[in-house]
């Protein structure tokens, strides 16, 4: 995973943590409150997270009312 650039994707920051970390990737994850706070910061994935949910909101391999209203408003955001 590179990560030399910007990044910055909307969604739950404990979700990408939790996925970097069953993927193995060795990467942090930052929250931010907007793109202004985003830098260039290699190894640094920076997650605007309306929701603030716990990745636990989010259960593995099945869907949920509450991941279904979180993503409706992530696309509100973007």
């Amino acid at each position: 995973l590179s990560l030399d650039g910007r990044h910055l994707l909307i969604g739950s920051a404990s979700v990408v943590r939790r996925a970097l970390e069953t993927c193995g990737f060795d990467a942090e994850v930052k929250p931010v409150s907007g793109p202004g706070e985003v830098a260039h910061e290699p190894g640094i994935l920076h997650v605007l997270d309306p929701e603030g949910l716990p990745a636990t909101a989010f259960p593995l391999g099945s869907d949920s009312v509450a991941a279904g209203h979180a993503v409706a408003s992530w696309m509100d955001t973007a």
